[in-house]
């Protein structure tokens, strides 16, 4: 084998010293030349011929080299070292080689079999001609185009973390239609690679027009890793155009997951998008029944920790289609904040678009005309745990379509709310209302939903149980079916500790229930005119304003009563009121005088 090629120009100086003699001094004040002399080794061209190269040799390139657009093929088992120099302009054709990631640029295409020597990749702005700061249109392009270049390579390669830091740039992502076309017009991570940016890694999207964006966005891949930077959205300088299609421009988002498996989003911070911080979805909706279509990708077991999602417009966080997902240790806030839109639906600008949630379990579900339920898609098997939420206009986390959710050791401002979910389970949180928000102001607000096709109540299944409840307008209002709400303590409410509204087999014990708001009531029946069965109330400690508990027109029956045992009123009025109700039982409780109006099968036992 040929000795290793070492491209190096040297060049020796020489300098020429004029002294006094040996043992005099200098007998006048003669200033030296200090002119600067110039390094002639920095940048030097170079010429390599490639006709000399022999399989397996190493060639350490250390000047600056231009293949003048040449496609140099390559002897087997060729190895490409950086050695401080550069190759552009040209194409090497590998034949199971090696290739240094330093000499990657945007100039210098790579082919052929060939790998890269350390997987782990550094990208560096210059070698791949972005653009900081504000700019058109073309060159925000062009910083996409050439971030997505770089990764393509570095994915051919077979490199595995792609580290981008020091760098703030503007990035054109902007689509026109929601879905596939957001994914094209992104920056697109890959399988089995990590997307690594550093503390000082900003990536803005470009002021646009369109209704949707992403500015990172993996589709049907596995085992992706997005971490560190920060990425901020357009919802102040978005130019919001009416008289087309989805005029509300809400599909603009930070991350877009679309059929997306085994994967982590770690230490991002997402602010401004015009849509969502992140969103998660399938390739395509599922089959009637809720199972996949073959050949289509279905989202699953996302890891989510240590982000920050901050004043996305519509939604911080939309699973759309998501079986299996964690978000953990994150701050998620401001979700659809700015004010009320006083003529909504004809004019939109940074203001917030609903929902408005800080998280949005949003799967949807539909009915054929033969009232065939469609499960077109399904968020399931989620836990959010130990993140602090603030700021929702709406709601910190609307359980809209969703199944098998535990939410727990979180902070709450703006409470929780329901549309149509089973299996829930809330507890160990802390929430504490932001009286400056216009949200509903009920801290866990779970009703019931009976669907008009099938008749059948579909909310089922919650346990609401070791929670701190503050300040609210109302603690918990409960309506469905088969709920167990305990050992929550609830305090400074302004209405209604716990409110009960339609179901069957709903059970409450061991909360604590006080307040001395004016005109503030324990347990309350509402809407008037509610049927309750089967359900009870037991071991409960209630010291409010004016009423302990307030039945209105509550309907239940015989063989199913509503049962209140073993409990203590204490309130500055009335400490139990029953009106035009039927079939409830009060008993073994502290309760005072028990004020009924036009009741039937009331029944009082054992109280004091």
């Amino acid at each position: 084998m040929k000795p290793l090629y070492t491209l190096i120009l040297s060049i020796l100086l020489f300098a020429n010293f004029s002294c006094a003699q040996d043992e005099d001094l200098p007998t006048n004040n003669t200033t030296p030349d200090t002119s600067e002399v110039s390094d002639p080794r920095v940048e030097q061209n170079c010429e390599i011929d490639f006709s000399n190269l022999s399989s397996d040799e190493i060639l350490n390139i250390s000047c600056d080299l231009d293949l003048n657009g040449q496609t140099i093929v390559l002897p087997q088992n060729t190895t490409l070292k950086f050695d401080g120099g550069s190759v552009v302009n040209g194409t090497f054709v590998f034949n199971e080689g090696l290739v240094d990631g330093k000499l990657l640029n945007i100039d210098l295409q790579i082919n052929g079999s060939v790998k890269i020597i350390d997987t782990h990749f550094v990208f560096e702005k210059e070698k791949w001609n972005i653009t900081e700061g504000e700019t058109n249109y073309e060159t925000a392009l062009d910083n996409r185009q050439n971030i997505n270049t770089a990764i393509t390579l570095v994915k051919f390669l077979r490199g595995n973390t792609f580290e981008i830091d020091n760098i703030d740039a503007f990035v054109e992502v902007g689509a026109y239609h929601f879905g596939n076309y957001t994914h094209r017009e992104a920056i697109q991570i890959p399988s089995n690679f990590h997307f690594k940016m550093g503390d000082n890694c900003t990536l803005r999207v470009q002021p646009n027009n369109q209704i949707s964006y992403a500015i990172l966005s993996s589709r049907g891949v596995n085992n992706v890793k997005i971490s560190g930077g920060h990425l901020i959205g357009d919802k102040y300088e978005h130019t919001y155009a009416t008289g087309t299609e989805q005029d509300t421009h809400e599909f603009g988002t930070g991350i877009y997951f679309v059929g997306v498996s085994n994967s982590e989003i770690d230490g991002v911070t997402i602010d401004d998008m015009t849509g969502d911080c992140f969103g998660v979805h399938a390739t395509r909706n599922r089959n009637p029944d809720g199972s996949e279509v073959n050949g289509e990708f279905y989202s699953k077991n996302i890891l989510i920790k240590n982000v920050t999602f901050r004043g996305a417009r519509r939604n911080n966080l939309s699973f759309i289609d998501i079986d299996g997902l964690t978000l953990e240790n994150s701050i998620i806030t401001n979700a659809g904040e700015g004010g009320e839109i006083s003529n909504y639906g004809d004019v939109y600008d940074w203001r917030g678009v609903l929902p408005r949630c800080n998280i949005d379990l949003e799967a949807t579900r539909s009915f054929d005309a033969d009232g065939t339920m469609r499960v077109s898609q399904i968020v399931q098997n989620i836990t959010i745990r130990n993140n602090e939420f603030s700021g929702a206009w709406i709601s910190d986390i609307n359980f809209y379509t969703c199944d098998n959710v535990e939410v727990y050791g979180n902070t709450f401002t703006s409470g929780l709310s329901n549309l149509n979910a089973q299996d829930i389970f809330i507890h160990d949180n802390t929430f504490i209302h932001d009286t400056s928000l216009p949200a509903l102001a009920i801290a866990i607000f779970m009703k019931e939903f009976v669907r008009a096709e099938t008749g059948v109540e579909e909310n089922m299944n919650y346990q609401i149980y070791n929670n701190t409840i503050e300040g609210f307008d109302t603690g918990i209002t409960v309506g469905g079916n088969n709920h167990n709400v305990y050992n929550n303590t609830i305090t400074n409410f302004v209405n209604n500790g716990v409110s009960l509204r339609k179901g069957d087999n709903n059970h409450f014990s061991g909360n604590t229930i006080s307040s001395n708001v004016s005109a503030t009531k324990g347990y309350y029946s509402f809407p008037t005119g509610i049927t309750l069965t089967n359900s009870t109330i037991t071991n409960e400690i209630i010291n409010v304003d004016e009423y302990g508990l307030l039945f209105k027109n509550l309907e239940s029956n015989t063989g199913t009563p509503v049962v209140i045992d073993n409990c203590s009123f204490s309130s500055d009025f009335r400490n139990v009121d029953i009106r035009n109700s039927s079939s409830i039982t009060v008993q073994n409780s502290d309760t005072g005088t028990i004020y009924q109006t036009n009741n039937t099968d009331v029944v009082l036992t054992n109280n004091n």
